[in-house]
């Protein structure tokens, strides 16, 4: 028989993190390309999601590297790219299914059209963390017609920059000085 007073306690950790998207487009079509960027900009985390375009029959190569060095196959490498970035889900562009060096990868791709949906006939909604509707509601809430808003955002001078270090290096303003003094 069991003792009603005995409890058993489950203990789970969850971090929250983007959907880890990786593009897959057939050809290097600069209209698709610049639609996939577009969305993937859009998407919570999505600047970091790569881009594979599989046929590279257009690629133009530069540099003394392609020329000392044995060529790779191009698609391998594609696919060690992937490896590397183990992505949740790939979003395939095309009609067609992905190559056999990419084959482990078919569990997870999904067609392009799957990144919306239309829940009960209402407007179209993305399946992931849209980022323009969090500032679109910061903008609401916080910025447009309020006088005093909680948080100063601005763009800094080069000068108010240069006065510090850290400020020079979060944003990128490092110049050929030797001599910035560091006063934060």
């Amino acid at each position: 028989m069991r003792n009603p007073t005995t409890t058993t306690t489950l203990e789970a950790q969850c971090n929250a993190r983007p959907t880890r998207l990786a593009f897959i487009l057939p050809t290097p079509d600069k209209e698709l390309l610049v639609k996939v960027i577009a969305r993937a900009t859009s998407l919570w985390g999505g600047m970091y999601d790569p881009i594979v375009i599989l046929d590279d029959s257009t690629r133009q190569t530069r540099g003394a590297h392609y020329t000392t060095l044995p060529p790779d196959p191009y698609i391998e490498l594609q696919a060690d790219i992937l490896k590397a970035f183990d992505p949740d889900l790939l979003i395939n562009f095309g009609p067609t299914p992905l190559p056999e060096q990419l084959a482990g990868f078919q569990h997870r791709t999904f067609d392009a059209s799957r990144l919306d949906w239309k829940p009960w006939n209402r407007e179209t909604e993305s399946y992931f963390v849209d980022v323009w509707p969090l500032y679109e509601e910061l903008w609401e809430r916080e910025f447009k017609g309020n006088q005093t808003p909680r948080f100063k955002l601005r763009f800094l001078e080069k000068g108010v920059s240069e006065q510090s270090i850290f400020l020079a290096a979060r944003y990128d303003e490092i110049s050929d000085q030797t001599e910035i003094s560091d006063q934060n």
